[in-house]
């Protein structure tokens, strides 16, 4: 048994691990995908692919919507808001959690923030940095904070998007 628990976990990292990164040819933006094996393995691979198309200075997004379910992503975006809005993650956490209420949607500017600070964002705009752009803010659809049956446990979930800019050192070059 503990040999099949192992073997379902290293299958479960090894899925994640394999995740890809697609471009859209014909927005000019990336998005990640949760599915194992698709697009390019990693962010800096579907760059290179749309500098060499000549189409990297068109980039104006990522479609984050599975990346928000990742869970070092959560964790870091829970710790963040748990330090610096604890009153209003604790309001929305007491809420419906639907995108409509109240608590939730005042908990977007704090969220945001903490979004943008994460190791994951950060690691996103290092990529980014040499082709002279940036990660501005983010956008969501449906933002709302979910439980399932199988997991208890308050999540962010909604249809994220990164929006990308010049960066301000270089956007007059």
């Amino acid at each position: 048994m503990k040999t099949i628990s192992f073997l379902i976990g290293f299958l479960c990292i090894n899925a994640s691990l394999n995740a890809g990164w697609y471009v859209h040819p014909d927005t000019a933006q990336i998005g990640y995908s949760a599915k194992q094996g698709e697009g390019y393995v990693s962010f800096e691979e579907a760059l290179k692919s749309l500098s060499a198309n000549g189409n990297i200075q068109k980039l104006d997004g990522i479609e984050a919507y599975w990346l928000l379910q990742d869970e070092t992503l959560q964790k870091d975006v829970f710790a963040a808001l748990e330090r610096d809005a604890p009153r209003e993650l604790k309001e929305a956490l007491k809420s419906s959690g639907n995108m409509h209420n109240p608590k939730v949607v005042q908990l977007w500017k704090p969220f945001e923030k903490a979004l943008l600070a994460t190791p994951t964002i950060t690691k996103l705009n290092v990529s980014l940095a040499p082709y002279g752009l940036t990660i501005s803010h983010a956008g969501a659809e449906k933002f709302e904070l979910r439980s399932t049956p199988e997991d208890p446990r308050r999540h962010f979930h909604g249809l994220l998007l990164l929006y990308i800019t010049k960066s301000p050192t270089r956007a007059d070059r």
